[in-house]
């Protein structure tokens, strides 16, 4: 049997029957985050734990979350950054081998760093029609509504 890494009952004994999983991903990441003590009880409140379950994991938190956190940043991959953004609208003229008069391609060169040095420039090259990207658009302004509604605004309160 698996046991807790601070001594007491098994993994599975102290998570409330949630699996052990679970529990270290949840100790993973809410010390990125930052949370209060405050915020940190909140949090588990939604998750309808027992109170002696509470305590035990805001003592790991406090306990463990400065050496998570330590970890983690050293960790933590280097995500390439923003630099530029350069577009050109591409318009082939009809032609006897085009059905349609006008083609239309949307060419984008976006420029990017990577991880925050700014030394290292990379250029992707994108193309695209304006279909495609009206398309992206409607995506996006989509999941932007989402983030709106009364459910995902309940989840942020109680993450943030």
């Amino acid at each position: 049997m698996e046991r807790h890494p601070h001594g007491g009952g098994s993994v599975r004994g102290w998570c409330s029957g949630c699996s052990s999983d679970w529990g270290r991903k949840w100790m993973d990441i809410s010390p990125t985050m930052q949370l209060s003590e405050a915020d940190f009880l909140d949090s588990l409140l939604v998750l309808g734990f027992s109170k002696e379950v509470n305590d035990m994991l805001l003592q790991l938190y406090q306990q463990q979350g400065p050496q998570v956190c330590s970890v983690l940043s050293q960790m933590r991959p280097t995500l390439p950054e923003y630099h530029s953004l350069e577009w050109r609208l591409d318009v082939h003229v009809s032609r006897r081998a085009l059905r349609q008069q006008l083609c239309p391609v949307m060419t984008l060169c976006l420029a990017l760093t990577e991880g925050g040095t700014g030394e290292q420039s990379t250029r992707r090259l994108l193309q695209a029609r304006p279909s495609t990207l009206l398309h992206l658009l409607r995506e996006l302004e989509s999941a932007l509504d989402a983030m709106k509604s009364t459910h995902t605004r309940r989840i942020l309160r109680n993450v943030k």
